[in-house]
């Protein structure tokens, strides 16, 4: 708190981040007959948001996703 003291609420910025899964199936379903059990394709992609102190500034979505082949992986075997 006295570093945070030095500094208006303007200047002091936070972030948070959450996870979104887009597409995925759901739980359970209404069905007369039996479902089929296909894995359907999802993914998650992990959101930052982040504002100053006082609300005055917002800054865009962050959006992290998921690299198929990662470059530092690059040269290892799997």
């Amino acid at each position: 708190q006295k570093v945070l003291a030095k500094y208006a609420p303007r200047d002091c910025f936070n972030f948070d981040k959450t996870g979104l899964f887009a597409f995925a199936p759901p739980d359970h379903g209404l069905a007369t007959q039996q479902m089929s059990r296909k894995k359907k394709d999802k993914f998650r992609i992990t959101v930052g948001v982040a504002c100053n102190g006082d609300g005055s500034e917002k800054l865009p979505l962050l959006l992290i996703g998921k690299y198929k082949n990662p470059h530092c992986f690059k040269k290892t075997s799997p």
